[in-house]
């Protein structure tokens, strides 16, 4: 008898685990939210980066300003989100020193801000840019020009990856 109530017991609290649980789910599901993290493409955050002026102060790989981190060469593993909040912090320093200098505040939307942070999470694990001559000689090694033209040269069955 004993052992008949101790399984009711566990039963009713795996029931309403259960009840609970669903419920909880089927709200979330109910509603229908998008989250947009990061963007397609990190090139439109260089894009950003050159054209608002971040390159003034912060190089990349030695290639920009030399008055704030070389932001290539001082890395980053974190989060996207622990990123973001780096640099949100950076922001007070920032925008103290752009007083005491001729630059003007720079304002970011939303989506340009996404693709900002995804140009930086990219630099930071991808590494540095890459060697066309080193590129060629891997299309080559690898017979992708057979299908691909690169720089000119190449096949036309596949796109060309010159730009790409």
């Amino acid at each position: 008898m004993l052992r008949k109530k101790y399984f009711n017991r566990k039963y009713q609290i795996m029931c309403w685990f259960l009840l609970i649980f669903f419920t909880i789910t089927m709200q979330a599901w109910s509603q229908d939210v998008t989250i947009e993290i990061l963007p397609e493409s990190p090139w439109e955050g260089q894009k950003l980066f050159q054209s608002r002026g971040c390159t003034n102060c912060h190089a990349v790989y030695g290639k920009g300003g030399d008055e704030a981190p070389d932001l290539g060469e001082n890395k980053f593993y974190g989060t996207y989100f622990q990123l973001a909040a780096l640099l949100w912090n950076h922001f007070p320093n920032m925008f103290e020193k752009m007083q005491n200098t001729d630059y003007n505040y720079v304002k970011f939307t939303e989506d340009e801000m996404r693709s900002l942070v995804g140009y930086l999470a990219f630099i930071r694990y991808m590494g540095e840019e890459g060697s066309t001559f080193k590129g060629r000689k891997l299309l080559e090694s690898m017979n992708c020009i057979d299908c691909h033209k690169f720089g000119g040269k190449g096949g036309d069955i596949g796109p060309d990856i010159t730009s790409k």
